[in-house]
This record gives C-alpha cells, sequence and structure tokens, in this order.
C-alpha cells in the first residue's frame, strides 16, 4: 500500500469512526434484516394500472444529479393559451409498501435516507429505490401526478391530483441542461435531448415566473448549496457548489407540488403531515396540523416529492392513494390519525438527528481538508453571530461557515482574508491572521 492509498483509507476509517459511535449514540442501524435486504422483483406485488391516468404519451422526463439512481420525480411543461401546464409525477412508493406492511414499519422507523460523504443508508431497500420505483428512462412506472394550471403571472389557476402511468423520455443531468440553457449547441448534447428541447427553455421560463412570484409573497430563494465532500488517493477534495438554473427550476416546481398536495389535503378534510416554520432561520418540523411555513411564506406545505428517501412523504403517498381509490375520509383517519402524529414526532426528531450526523462528519472532512492547507488564505464574509456572540464567517469559496475568531468588532457584511485552524478540542474550525479587506 503507497502513501496515498494509507491516506484514503486512513480518511475513510476516521469517517467509519465518527459515523459507528454516531449511529450507535443514537440507535440507528444502516442494515436491513436479511429477509428484506434479500428481496427480488417477483417478492413485490403492485397496485392494477388499469385505473390510473396514462401519461405515457407525454414528454415527460427526470432532471437529477448525473450519479443519481433513485429518481423520484419527474416533470413536464406545455405552453398553454392562459400560461403553462405543469405535471410533476411522483414516484409511487404506497404502490409497494401499504400501510401496516412490514416494509412500512420499517421505513417509518428509518424514518429518512442518510447522505454522508462516505456512506449512503437508504429509507428503503434498493429493489425499491434504485429499480421499481425509480422512474428510469424508457420504463413503465406508477406515479401519484399533480397536474397544474398556470397564467402568465405564475398563479394557480386550477389543479388535479390522480394516479398515472408514465415512461420517462430521457434522463436528464443538471450540468447538461445548464449547458442547454446557456446557448451551448454541442451535437452529443442536442441528440440526446432532442425530443424535450423546445420543452426545456419553456421549463425554464416558467421556472423564472414562479421565483418572481415567490419572492413578491415573500418567501425566501437560496441560491447556495453545500459544498461537494469527496475522498480522493491524495486527501479530501472540496468542490463548490452552485445552483444553476436546471436546479433551481427542479426545485421551484416541487415546492409548488408539494404546496398543492398541502392544500388538497386541507381541502378534502384529510389526515396530513405539514411541515411547520414558525419564523424565519428557525428549525422546521413536521405536525398534523395545518401551520405557516415562514421561509416559503405559505400557509400551508407538505412533503410529498420524495418518498423514496422520506417517511413523511410516504405517509402523505398512502393517504392520497387511499382516497383517489374511493376510500371515505372517515375510515382514512381512522387509520392514519394516529400513525401520522407518531410519524410527525418521529420524523422530525430523526431528521434533526440525521443532520447533526452530517455536521459531524463534515467537520472531519473539513479537519482533514484545513489541517493539509494550513497555508492557505481565503477570503469570507461576516454573515452572524453564534449564541456566544463570536461572528461567523462564511467562506466564499467553499460555502462553509467558521467561527471568526480574532475579529474585533466585526460588522455583519464585512470580508476578511484569514486562514483557517483547528479547534484543541477538534470541534470547531477557526480564523486566524485575519485582514479585513476595503468594502
Amino acid at each position: 500500500m503507497n502513501r496515498m492509498d494509507e491516506f484514503t483509507v486512513n480518511i475513510e476509517q476516521g469517517l467509519m469512526d465518527v459515523t459507528a459511535n454516531q449511529f450507535v449514540s443514537h440507535n440507528i442501524n444502516p442494515a436491513f434484516p436479511q429477509e428484506i435486504a434479500r428481496l427480488q422483483v417477483q417478492d413485490l406485488s403492485v397496485e392494477e394500472s388499469s385505473h390510473r391516468k396514462d401519461f405515457r404519451g407525454e414528454k415527460v422526463f427526470t432532471i437529477d444529479c448525473e450519479d443519481c439512481k433513485d429518481m423520484d420525480d419527474a416533470v413536464s411543461v406545455i405552453k398553454i393559451s392562459s400560461g403553462y401546464r405543469l405535471a410533476v409525477h411522483i414516484a409511487d412508493v404506497s404502490a409497494y409498501i401499504p400501510l401496516g406492511s412490514e416494509l412500512d414499519c420499517i421505513a417509518s422507523d428509518r424514518a429518512t435516507s442518510i447522505y454522508l460523504p462516505h456512506l449512503t443508508v437508504p429509507m428503503l431497500p434498493e429493489i425499491l429505490s434504485n429499480n421499481l420505483c425509480s422512474l428510469n428512462s424508457g420504463e413503465s412506472r406508477h406515479t401519484l401526478s399533480v397536474i397544474i394550471h398556470l397564467n402568465h403571472r405564475g398563479e394557480v389557476l386550477r389543479s388535479e391530483i390522480t394516479k398515472g402511468i408514465i415512461r420517462s423520455r430521457v434522463k436528464g443531468v443538471y450540468r447538461e441542461i445548464n449547458r442547454l440553457l446557456c446557448g451551448n449547441k454541442d451535437n452529443e448534447l442536442m441528440e440526446k435531448y432532442k425530443e424535450v428541447y423546445e420543452e426545456i427553455f419553456t421549463m425554464a421560463n416558467l421556472y423564472k415566473v414562479l421565483r418572481m412570484e415567490r419572492i413578491q409573497r415573500g418567501g425566501r430563494c437560496d441560491d447556495s448549496l453545500k459544498p461537494k465532500i469527496s475522498i480522493l488517493k491524495n486527501g479530501v477534495q472540496i468542490t463548490q457548489s452552485e445552483k444553476g438554473v436546471a436546479e433551481n427550476m427542479i426545485e421551484e416546481f416541487m415546492i409548488l407540488a408539494n404546496r398543492i398536495v398541502a392544500e388538497y389535503l386541507y381541502e378534502n378534510n384529510l389526515p396530513a403531515i405539514f411541515r411547520i416554520q414558525e419564523e424565519k432561520n428557525h428549525l422546521a418540523a413536521y405536525q398534523s396540523r395545518k401551520m405557516h411555513h415562514a421561509e416559503l411564506a405559505l400557509e400551508c406545505y407538505s412533503h410529498f416529492t420524495s418518498p423514496i428517501r422520506r417517511i413523511s412523504d410516504l405517509k402523505i403517498h398512502q393517504v392520497l392513494s387511499m382516497y383517489l381509490s374511493g376510500r371515505n375520509t372517515l375510515e382514512i383517519h381512522q387509520l392514519f390519525d394516529e400513525v401520522l402524529n407518531q410519524v410527525c414526532e418521529r420524523a422530525t426528531k430523526r431528521s434533526r438527528t440525521v443532520n447533526q450526523i452530517q455536521k459531524k462528519c463534515e467537520l472531519y472532512c473539513y479537519q482533514e481538508y484545513f489541517r493539509n492547507h494550513k497555508e492557505d488564505s481565503y477570503i469570507g464574509r461576516v454573515i452572524g453571530f453564534d449564541c456566544k456572540e463570536r461572528p461567523i464567517v462564511r467562506l466564499n469559496q467553499y460555502n462553509v461557515s467558521i467561527v471568526g475568531d480574532a475579529l474585533i468588532n466585526a460588522v455583519i457584511g464585512e470580508q476578511y482574508s484569514f486562514k483557517v485552524r483547528i479547534s484543541d478540542d477538534q470541534k470547531e474550525l477557526f480564523t486566524y491572521s485575519p485582514a479585513k479587506l476595503a468594502a
């Protein structure tokens, strides 16, 4: 084993140690029971397709990261005389996971998928997440579909939620679609996206309209992404991540679909899980009672668009599936009211736990990175203060926040050049040798 390989092994082992300690502390078992891990396609029954609305003739496609294997959303947009018709198709995981089944109990316990720099712990077994429920191009897939008619100002005119069946035309990649939207005429790209080329630009136009509508009602828009952390043979790599139009438009479409579903649940007196946030910058939570979401400036919001990786979304799919199949609301309430209260508590607690684990793993990686780049200088902006009234600085290059040590009388918005050190207890990153930059 050469020195580079040894370095990589040490980093990965360090991360595994951090992760293992956290998993034990929070009673997380990353492995599925053997009988679940060994599930085959023939072991999983699915609802009959005949009663579903057929969207396979429409130009539906997915847009995700290049390495994404669990594609749970697909979209299509067309121009109409009144404005736009947007269709958001979400993998109907409830078709394979009925309420109270063994898979349902396991998913409820896990509550969310966990994404770490070195490890992914899925909520659902791979046979579902990467196969039967993934909206792979060229394959028929069951969906819960939200059809939304909007005017030219991005206002919803009417909407419909239905059980559907789709066949994605192409596996879109954010990076590639951003290149197309920037005017790249690469022959290979043009060939890949020829079926949906016009639709991509229509989507971009609709996104701009929806974004403006969100801003006007007081919603916050954040174009930053967490840095991508990669473990390479020569060390930890931190890559700056930025949202392009492709990432932003899919996010905007998903927010709209989640809003429509939340309103539908409330208006039809169905049991629901709402995503709430009382004040901007406060932690969001799940609860079964409708309440304001401050960050999005919405009176009603749910998580519906990620049933492969979030239990809240799966539960909403189960509720909607029953209702759309003709079950009455009283019966659905009897089945779900207590369950959803438990899920709200579990999902809120588990999402915060996972966030803590992610931060600990990220901190470990940042420490390794800055330990090997101790002589490098960085530029950052003061973005606020922590509970100890210490300045918090956001590194421009990596979108990483660290403690602004030795920044005397710092003011929000000021920029500094500095180096980065690790605290003695290995729990924080600090600036040192700071120099204030001219405005």
